[in-house]
């Protein structure tokens, strides 16, 4: 056996795998190839930075202020005398969720499948897979 012929049995069996679960399980695979026996995984310690890390405290969500009201113009008589000016405190209102609604009934499908045709649909999908499974075995 040649080197060219290998290399494309190689491929082949990478392919293969690709093609049913992903390229990741297709690197696996080949890099799996001459080993012999199951390694054990590797357990992976914990990120030094995690165990020191403290959880961050959010900030608070505080509605904007309301806009300052002003004061409605005074007579001409009262405005030679300014009063002082007390601004006002914007006060916190409290925030009114609106009521929960449930959105409308969804009328009954037209093209709902009968049960005879689940049935139909569950024996062929089984077949299908049984197929599948029989030619993948035969390989």
């Amino acid at each position: 056996m040649n080197f060219n012929q290998i290399v494309n049995m190689i491929l082949r069996l990478v392919m293969r795998r690709v093609l049913h679960t992903g390229v990741n399980a297709g690197i696996n695979a080949a890099t799996n190839l001459g080993k012999r026996r199951k390694r054990r995984a590797p357990v992976a310690a914990p990120a030094p930075e995690a165990v020191h890390r403290q959880p961050q405290p959010q900030p608070q969500q505080v509605p904007p202020p309301a806009p300052p009201q002003r004061q409605a113009q005074m007579p001409a008589q009262k405005q030679a005398q300014p009063e002082p000016q007390v601004q006002a405190q914007p006060q916190m209102q409290p925030q009114v969720r609106p009521a929960y609604q449930q959105p409308p009934a969804a009328p009954e499908p037209q093209n709902a499948m009968t049960p005879e045709e689940r049935q139909r649909r569950r024996e062929m999908r089984h077949a299908r897979r049984a197929a599948q499974a029989a030619m993948r075995n035969a390989r």
